[in-house]
């Protein structure tokens, strides 16, 4: 009897760590994709020529939201007057 009741005391620890061990993954899983969405951001910048016009507010300061971005580089597309 003892032995039935120390296999079911096992078997219910092995169920509980299994269950920590699988929300492990999913913690290291989700810390991969945001390592590889940093990367490819990262890899996209240093792609990019240093004399590429960098607008960081992403908006005209003269115009509001009236800029375009093509190519690498950001124009406003307000008309001059």
């Amino acid at each position: 009897m003892y032995v039935l009741w120390r296999f079911g005391e096992l078997a219910a620890r092995a169920e509980d760590q299994a269950a920590a061990i699988t929300a492990l993954y999913d913690e290291i899983r989700q810390g991969d994709h945001a390592v590889r969405r940093t990367g490819f951001g990262l890899v996209r910048l240093a792609a990019r020529p240093a004399d590429a016009g960098v607008v960081p507010w992403g908006v005209c300061p003269e115009h509001g939201n009236t800029l375009t971005s093509t190519g690498g580089l950001t124009r406003c597309h307000a008309r001059r007057v």
